[in-house]
């Protein structure tokens, strides 16, 4: 946008490189609150008080989906391009947590289940499935919580 601006300032008039720098941040402002607004409400703001909650033990639905994920991503780099003064360091923590939690989800989650079969003296044995919930979401836990670390990381 800025390349556009002073070559429009070298070929044109200031007024019309201002409005034009105006424009281009008006329109990248647009597509960060569409993306908030219509896609994923729960991805505005930065995401550390909804991490820190998740981290304490409250479930917050929506807040580790591919679609947040995706909404946090782009909504940030539309939002520094338009010249928002904002800091970058919460959602990108917010992305580490979500790409740390997806991880664990996704790797830990056949660890966590197992088949085993129960003794029915009438009908012989039924297999079910055990799954130990209190370990997959203490595993989720330490996985967001390093993915944090990681996201923080980046930064510096």
């Amino acid at each position: 946008k800025i390349e556009i601006a002073e070559a429009t300032l070298v070929s044109s008039h200031f007024a019309v490189a201002a409005i034009l720098l105006a424009l281009f941040g008006a329109a990248l402002a647009a597509v960060a609150v569409a993306l908030v607004v219509w896609v994923s409400p729960l991805c505005a703001g930065g995401g550390l008080p909804e991490v820190k909650g998740y981290l304490n033990g409250s479930q917050i639905p929506g807040l580790f989906d591919p679609k947040a994920l995706l909404v946090r991503f782009f909504g940030i780099i539309a939002a520094v391009c338009a010249g928002f003064p904002i800091g970058r360091e919460g959602p990108t923590i917010c992305l580490g947590c979500n790409l740390g939690f997806g991880a664990v989800q996704l790797l830990a989650r056949s660890h966590a289940r197992r088949w085993v079969n129960l003794d029915m003296s009438d009908s012989g044995c039924l297999p079910a499935l055990m799954v130990d919930e209190e370990r997959l979401v203490y595993a989720k836990r330490i996985g967001c919580a390093m993915g944090g670390a990681a996201g923080i990381a980046v930064i510096f």
